[in-house]
């Protein structure tokens, strides 16, 4: 065997992984070939270091808890019943109502605004009609000389 095909396979030698065969292929092989031997040995300490380490055993009861406080959360909303219908049906008819009522009021303050430039407009031409005696003078003469 080569070096390149039980460096490949040994992982699983190490693991017990293999058949027969290849099992005594690339142990034969780590007989006679010092360096396969030497990576063989340093993936085994290597495993050992992961086979030492300290598992945590979770709690039993984690998953019974996180339920329960997901129920919780659950009946916590269905007590509270104001909320989720203001935000679904009256949230909407509010913004609904202040928006008819800015349109409403926007619409008011224009026309005041436009009937006070008018009334202004109206003044002053009145005023004008009465001081400006060169146009009733010729209404006048009109008649006369009629």
């Amino acid at each position: 065997m080569k070096c390149k095909e039980v460096n490949k396979k040994l992982v699983s030698y190490i693991n017990d992984e293999l058949s027969n065969t290849e099992n005594k292929n690339v142990k034969s092989h780590l007989e006679s070939c010092a360096i396969c031997n030497e990576i063989a040995v340093e993936l085994q300490n290597t495993m050992n270091l992961f086979d030492d380490r300290i598992t945590l055993q979770p709690n039993p009861f984690l998953y019974t808890r996180i339920l329960q406080e997901l129920n919780n959360l659950h009946t916590v909303q269905d007590n509270n019943g104001f909320l989720p219908v203001f935000k679904k049906v009256l949230l909407p008819v509010m913004f609904s109502l202040l928006l008819i009522f800015s349109v409403f009021l926007g619409i008011t303050l224009g026309n005041i605004y436009e009937t006070n430039q008018q009334e202004k407009e109206t003044s002053s031409l009145t005023i004008e009609y009465f001081f400006n005696d060169l146009e009733q003078e010729t209404v006048e003469v009109s008649l006369l000389n009629e």
